[in-house]
């Protein structure tokens, strides 16, 4: 039994004839889906996205989710927008995540790796 007040549907049609339309207007975009995107569902709306030429990367917050992703199959680029720890680096390289470089000397502890890691840099 729900104990929400609200509910939001989603029109799944309406929801792809949407990034059709700004992924037309724009060459690309990186559509945020943290926090279980929004609310939406992770990998059904990442499914959703991919299917689209313009979403050549998707944004999530942790390695976790974009562990699910790779898990679910998707292959687009996955940058995770927040900070992570030195224990999740390696996973995330395996799993081939671009990391957020947060602070400095990141990228030199990341070069401890051994392997490469793709890497976004906040600046």
């Amino acid at each position: 039994m729900s104990l929400y007040s609200s509910a939001l549907y989603v029109d799944m049609n309406i929801f792809d004839e949407n990034i059709h339309l700004l992924t037309r207007r724009h060459r690309s975009v990186i559509p945020v889906l943290k926090s279980d995107a929004y609310g939406l569902g992770l990998k059904p709306i990442a499914r959703a996205l991919v299917r689209h030429q313009g979403v050549k990367m998707l944004a999530v917050a942790q390695v976790l989710e974009g562990a699910s992703l790779r898990e679910a199959g998707i292959d687009r680029d996955i940058l995770v927008l927040g900070g992570t720890l030195p224990r999740q680096w390696a996973a995330a390289a395996e799993l081939g995540l671009t990391l957020t470089v947060t602070r400095p000397g990141m990228i030199t502890e990341l070069n401890r790796l051994g392997r490469p890691v793709r890497v976004h840099l906040k600046i």
